[in-house]
Formats: C-alpha cells, structure tokens, sequence
C-alpha cells in the first residue's frame, strides 16, 4: 500500500510549480496528476514493479507491473494520505457520499512482462515481412 505522495504532479502545465520530471520514484509513493492543466491532482497513480531473479543480457527476465489509480481525495489537505489506505480495487455498488474512495484504489491493474531475449518482438510476430529473427 502507498505510504506517501510525491511533492511533484504530473500536468500538462507547462507553468505548474513542482512538476513531474519522469525521474523514478518510490514503490510506495503515490504520484499526484492533473489532468485538466488547473495544476491541483485529480486523481494520484501508484506504479510498481516486482524484482526479478533471472537476468537476462543485462534486463531482468520477468517480473509483474502493478499500477493503482487512487482518487483525488485519498489525500487530506493535498500532502497527506489518509489512514488505512487499502490495495484492492473499490467495489462497485451504490452509495450515498464518496463510499469507499478515500482508502480503495478506482482502479487496479497487474500484468507479467516477460523478455524473451530472441530478438523477436510481438510486432514481428504479426508484421513477418518486416521483421528478422535474432542470430
């Protein structure tokens, strides 16, 4: 579960103060986003990875990616998480206020990733012609 929030957003702003330079942050950070330029967060994005034993020319050979949408009012006075943030996904269900949103994730996603170290990608899989198989 995140443990902080990031003192960066994420905006298309130009002209925001604090903004994201794609530098990596931490695991358990949570990453605040504007997406309407206005720069306050609209909603904050934990991304994560696990580690890989298996190394494959330099790159770890598989691993899982996880990525969590959390809302914009899991935060308390915009720098501060509230307590008891959870990592399973809010359920869907009617609800009088804002329900479950303060401590769920809207959104949770978790998919392997895998190299294969052949060379060949899953474009050349589909697009054959254009494409040659490693040595």
């Amino acid at each position: 579960a995140p443990t902080a929030i990031e003192n960066v957003v994420r905006t298309v702003n130009a002209n925001c103060g604090n903004r994201y330079n794609n530098l990596q942050i931490p695991a358990a950070s949570l990453l605040p986003v504007d997406v309407d330029a206005d720069c306050a967060p609209d909603f904050y994005l934990q991304s994560f990875r696990t580690e890989s034993g298996i190394v494959d020319a330099g790159r770890p050979s598989d691993f899982e990616v996880g990525v969590r949408v959390y809302a914009s009012n899991v935060a308390v006075n915009g720098n501060t998480l509230r307590p008891n943030i959870q990592t399973s996904e809010a359920s869907l269900r009617f609800t009088n206020g804002e329900g479950s949103q303060r401590q769920f994730p809207m959104a949770v996603l978790y998919t392997d990733v895998t190299w294969d170290g052949s060379g060949v990608s899953l474009f050349c899989y589909h697009e054959a012609d254009a494409c040659t198989t490693a040595p």
